[in-house]
């Protein structure tokens, strides 16, 4: 059976039979960190819209913080990733710094 596959009791009610799930991986939360900083980076650059509202919103000030987050967790998850990976999470941290350096010369 299935995780959180749910049966039909006698009475007719719905019951979840849950099994155990397998405590949480510090560099997968490590990873998932990683890429909401890195979405919310983009965001506050102005470059990606923000999910919720669908406008453009720059905030260099929080833009900074998040590609600085971004950059230490890359830096954490480094030795876990292979090199193809690697390569893909400096390039996405290289890419965040350019375009902050970028926009913030177009509000000076």
């Amino acid at each position: 059976m299935a995780d959180n596959e749910k049966t039909e009791s006698t009475e007719g009610q719905t019951e979840s039979k849950e099994t155990p799930n397998e405590p949480i991986d510090v560099y997968a939360l490590v990873a998932i960190s990683l890429e909401q900083f890195i979405g919310v980076a983009w965001q506050k650059l102005g470059l990606h819209p923000d999910p919720l509202t669908h406008k453009i919103e720059k905030d260099l000030g929080q833009a900074k913080i998040a590609i600085d987050i971004a950059a230490k967790l890359a830096e954490i998850l480094e030795p876990k990733l292979d090199d193809a990976d690697k390569r893909t999470t400096q390039s996405i941290i290289s890419d965040l710094r350019i375009n902050f350096v970028r926009q913030s010369q177009t509000n000076a």
